[in-house]
């Protein structure tokens, strides 16, 4: 990760990264790096990991984020280098892999598959057929055939699996923020403020906390509760926030109300260091 900052820094806008495509994980991890690490690098959006992939290994972008099963043989043949996996811990296939987290950068971008049924399901059914596939996780077939693919599996019951899909569809106030981002109802609404925003607010799922800084404009308040620091960033022009200014307001939020308390900066940013890679 040192290299590439250093190659970053002295090339800016020549280096490039590839995804999926729009608004995919891969995409969103690849801002996310630039944020933390402050660098200067080309998005490069793909239709789906294939074509990515392939040019990566012709050597048309720099580097890509994506699924280790399908990056793992190029990397055990020599063809890729791992710069880190974008995990909480390092991955039981690949220990030698150092998170990204351990070099600095706090990002965490999984992958996942579940299996879902319609809405009104009977419990019973639901509980028999999560027993069934916890056992089949368990077995020997589907624990080897995961291993070869180099993939973890997550046994558990439906009911810790839906607490899991909550928290990814809508943690903190990012779900308001998104919207605020892409929505220009949600802009005019949250514009006109009163009772108008206060209305809009209250159709999300916020904490008092979040509610409170949104309706405010607490950036820093916001970036201490967890918020993505990529959300934030588009959120603070909506206030006629400058980018110095929203910087700074991170930083102060830091110093005001203590270190990051969740999502992808808890890890590293304590009161006296630096807000989003900066």
């Amino acid at each position: 990760m040192a290299d590439l900052r250093d190659q970053a820094k002295a090339k800016p806008g020549t280096l490039s990264f590839a995804s999926f495509g729009n608004g995919t994980s891969a995409h969103l991890s690849g801002e996310m790096l630039k944020l933390q690490m402050g660098l200067d690098i080309v998005h490069v959006p793909y239709k789906g990991q294939g074509p990515a992939l392939t040019d990566l290994l012709g050597g048309q972008v720099t580097m890509m984020f994506g699924n280790w099963p399908e990056f793992r043989g190029h990397v055990e043949g020599g063809k890729l280098v791992a710069l880190g996996m974008a995990t909480a811990q390092r991955s039981q296939y690949a220990p030698n892999i150092p998170t990204l987290a351990e070099q600095g950068v706090a990002i965490e971008s999984n992958s996942w598959n579940g299996l879902l049924a319609p809405a009104g399901t009977p419990d019973a059914v639901v509980q028999r057929v999560n027993a069934e596939v916890n056992r089949a996780l368990a077995g020997p077939v589907v624990t080897e055939a995961f291993r070869k693919g180099g993939i973890a599996s997550l046994s558990g019951s439906p009911e810790r699996f839906a607490v899991f899909v909550q928290s990814e569809i809508a943690k903190y106030g990012e779900k308001f923020l998104f919207a605020l981002n892409r929505d220009a109802e949600v802009q005019r609404r949250y514009a006109e403020g009163g009772d108008t925003r206060k209305a809009l607010l209250g159709g999300y799922d916020l904490s008092d906390e979040e509610r409170e800084a949104i309706d405010s404009g607490d950036v820093g308040k916001l970036y201490v509760l967890g918020c993505n620091g990529q959300l934030l960033m588009h959120f603070a022009p909506l206030l006629g926030i400058p980018w110095a200014d929203y910087l700074e307001a991170m930083r102060e939020g830091v110093r005001k109300y203590g270190p990051v308390r969740a999502g992808i900066y808890a890890m590293t940013t304590g009161t006296d260091e630096k807000v989003a890679g900066v």
